[in-house]
């Protein structure tokens, strides 16, 4: 799940690192983005991925509702079983390392076990 500001200058490689790295564990995923309110073409950026990996998600918010609004908004539309929420897991800086960490010890205290 990534919430997003704004983010159209990096969003799409980030993005597309993420989907990369998921594509190639073979398993189901999917990546969720929540459009806060964005006044640049973030929204634009996650349509243009989506169209070649529908793992990708969007939500938008057409007004600004701030982060901890959008975060909260985003794991309640996860489908999956592992959620990742954003805080703490320092995704901006190593995303594969981190979910390589997270799949390898479901267990650590940044992933969350939830029932479908």
């Amino acid at each position: 799940m990534i919430p997003a500001y704004n983010e159209a200058a990096r969003l799409s490689a980030y993005l597309r690192a993420v989907v990369s790295y998921f594509e190639t564990r073979g398993a189901p995923f999917e990546v969720i983005v929540v459009d806060d309110g964005s006044a640049d073409a973030t929204s634009d950026c996650v349509r243009e991925i989506r169209a070649a990996h529908p793992e990708v998600r969007l939500v938008h918010f057409p007004p600004n509702v701030g982060k901890r609004r959008a975060v909260r908004t985003g794991m309640f539309n996860a489908r999956g079983v592992l959620r990742l929420p954003p805080r703490r897991t320092r995704f901006r800086r190593r995303p594969c390392r981190f979910v390589a960490a997270i799949l390898r010890d479901p267990d650590l205290r940044e992933a969350q076990q939830v029932r479908q």
